[in-house]
């Protein structure tokens, strides 16, 4: 009797360490099941849905990538760009986007509108990366010159500005909306624009005066090609424009411009020195042979005038000429 009791104690006992066992030898199992019951649990909302905060936690990285494939082959045109994203999210919920909804935007009206190539929807877990491949296709260069930013949906989700974007071979990310090159480049802009709005930025006189100072040296007054003396402290704005359009017009050799063509935008910046922007004017009868977008004016070039008198090129960062009429 006393060995049939123990036979049956032993039967009992054998099963429920093997539970035991089995149970400690698969924390990994439990630790997916964990893992997946709080994905399936988390939210799922639209990326425009999101709060402030939340959307905070959703980075992105735009890449613009040289596509020499798709320039015309003869050097003439500069091959444009494709811009891949690449998107990070650590929310707590699952984010989707519509593909076809990212555009890159200028609020001042100085770039094209450049839509998304893709569609379909993305949908990110928490804690998930994913790229999208040709978000933009056939970017041109002088975009990553002027004012805008990368958004998504409209102009309440603003991603990354996109000045300079092929700079940095990693690309730009949401992080320059705080600081940085980019932001400075843009909020400057913004506020020229408004001064531009609330008054002419050129005096009554039609004189675009580079100093303060109302008389020139002899080192300021420097010599035409005819051979008169011009006063660069003191210049007006069709000079302006003239010296200006001489840097301009080697950038278009496949037909024939003039200042017509063209919109010279002059503002002082703080260090008092004057800045012109040039952009093309799309609607004039040269522009419209051309096929350009009269919607929209492109800045194409940008110049100041150094206290020394010389032509600065502000996008290349270089003097381009040392005395007026070169």
């Amino acid at each position: 009797m006393k060995k049939l009791v123990s036979f049956l104690v032993v039967c009992l006992v054998l099963p429920l360490t093997a539970c035991q066992q089995n149970n400690k030898s698969n924390p990994a199992s439990s630790t997916a099941t964990s893992k997946s019951m709080r994905t399936s649990s988390a939210a799922t909302m639209a990326y425009s849905d999101l709060s402030a905060a939340q959307r905070d936690k959703v980075s992105f990285t735009f890449k613009p990538i040289y596509d020499i494939a798709s320039g015309d082959g003869s050097g003439n045109t500069p091959a444009p760009f494709i811009i891949d994203v690449t998107i990070k999210n650590n929310a707590k919920q699952i984010v989707t986007f519509d593909k076809a909804k990212f555009l890159m935007f200028d609020e001042l009206g100085k770039n094209p509108t450049v839509k998304s190539a893709q569609s379909g929807l993305l949908k990110l877990k928490p804690g998930e990366t994913k790229k999208i491949h040709s978000l933009y296709q056939n970017v041109g260069s002088q975009v990553f010159l002027g004012t805008g930013a990368f958004y998504y949906l409209n102009t309440d989700y603003k991603l990354a500005y996109f000045y300079n974007a092929p700079k940095d071979k990693k690309g730009v990310t949401s992080d320059n909306l705080k600081t940085g090159e980019a932001k400075d480049f843009n909020e400057q802009q913004a506020s020229s624009a408004k001064q531009v709005q609330s008054s002419s930025a050129t005096p009554d006189n039609d004189q675009a005066t580079t100093k303060s100072s109302d008389t020139a040296t002899d080192d300021q007054r420097q010599v035409t090609a005819d051979g008169s003396k011009v006063d660069v402290s003191n210049l007006t704005t069709q000079q302006v424009k003239d010296w200006v359009f001489l840097h301009v017009l080697p950038s278009y050799t496949t037909f024939h411009v003039t200042e017509s063509d063209f919109f010279f935008e002059t503002y002082f910046d703080d260090e008092g020195l004057l800045n012109i922007d040039v952009r093309e004017n799309h609607n004039s009868p040269t522009m419209r042979a051309q096929g350009a977008d009269p919607k929209v004016t492109p800045r194409m070039a940008a110049f100041k005038i150094t206290q020394d008198g010389q032509l600065y090129d502000t996008i290349r960062n270089q003097v381009v000429a040392t005395s007026y009429g070169q």
